[in-house]
């Protein structure tokens, strides 16, 4: 699971075709993924009455092992192991004492034995990478090392003028929106995107000025999209200035330089391993200088950033990207 919970339940449907061990039967409300969900993370309110309580246990219901509750109630109703679920009717035949311990058993069957916690292992990175797989020798998820730009101060990319107008303006478009609304999720809206690029910038305001049912639809905060089905005057004004300085630019993203640089810097190192291992694999002679060959061509990344072919090639050292 990445980013929300309902990956896990594709993944755990995913698991269960073909097997009802999983999320149950025809009719488990485990395979209802709104209802299931919503129990889970409490979004929906447990259920009080026991034949409900049932109904989400039973289908599919833990094994045995689970616990001596468990073992309990598949004496009560004569089921083995083999068998995944208790039929619909089968709450009408447990006695009193079995259906206290279904009361009793549901909010401990909820946090633990629910087929999302019977079913979904943990696994962090590092255990991955670091424990050995005893049939293969090697870690389970080979280490892949990952050196980042930008995680200190002074490798921040400072704005060039006119894009910091243009982020001072869009400041000042959510402290008008944060005095009669939530500001906060369109603050990070437009400072992101314009932090990013000046067309992401520019495609995020046209929408707030032109396209904005649209954009309630596709936004995940609605309670503060409600608030907002119209612009004021003040608000509209300044959205207009902020995408007038994002148009009127002709200069590229700053970012686009540092991305050429940090592209650049690992190509030149790369082609200088690969011509000193070329001269020191020579079985014989002393190391001739290689044919002349044609300039490279441009690569589909370089091509894309509209950088010269020249820059495609590194003739003078670049700092190191940490």
């Amino acid at each position: 699971m990445q980013i929300h919970p309902i990956e896990a339940w594709d993944l755990l449907d995913a698991l269960a075709r073909g097997s009802d061990a999983v999320l149950g039967g025809y009719g488990s409300p485990w395979r209802q993924p709104r209802h299931a969900l919503g129990l889970l993370l409490g979004r929906e309110e447990p259920p009080t009455e026991d034949a409900d309580r049932w109904a989400w246990m039973r289908n599919p219901l833990p094994p045995a092992a689970e616990g001596p509750d468990y073992s309990a109630l598949r004496r009560a109703l004569r089921l083995s192991d083999a068998d995944l679920m208790a039929t619909g009717g089968s709450f009408d035949r447990l006695r009193p004492p079995d259906r206290a311990r279904v009361r009793r058993l549901f909010p401990r069957f909820l946090e633990q034995s629910n087929p999302f916690i019977r079913h979904i292992v943990l696994r962090t990175r590092e255990y991955l990478e670091t424990t050995i797989d005893p049939e293969s020798g090697e870690p389970f998820l080979k280490p892949v090392e990952v050196r980042l730009h930008g995680e200190r101060d002074e490798d921040a990319i400072a704005l060039p003028p006119f894009l910091e107008d243009a982020y001072h303006l869009a400041e000042a478009f959510c402290g008008l929106l944060a005095e009669r609304a939530n500001a906060g999720f369109f603050r990070t809206l437009l400072l992101r995107r314009v932090g990013s690029t000046i067309e992401a910038g520019r495609r995020t305001v046209e929408k707030l000025l032109t396209e904005w049912a649209t954009l309630d639809e596709d936004e995940d905060d609605e309670d503060t999209l409600s608030q907002l089905r119209t612009l004021t005057s003040a608000e509209r004004a300044l959205l207009q200035r902020f995408l007038k300085a994002l148009r009127q630019t002709r200069n590229a993203t700053p970012n686009t330089g540092s991305c050429v640089r940090c592209y650049s810097s690992r190509a030149g190192a790369s082609s200088a391993a690969s011509s000193s291992a070329s001269i020191s694999i020579r079985s014989s002679g002393s190391p001739t200088s290689s044919p002349r060959r044609s300039p490279r061509k441009r690569s589909a990344f370089t091509r894309a950033l509209g950088v010269p072919g020249s820059c495609t090639k590194v003739s003078s050292p670049l700092p190191r990207v940490s």
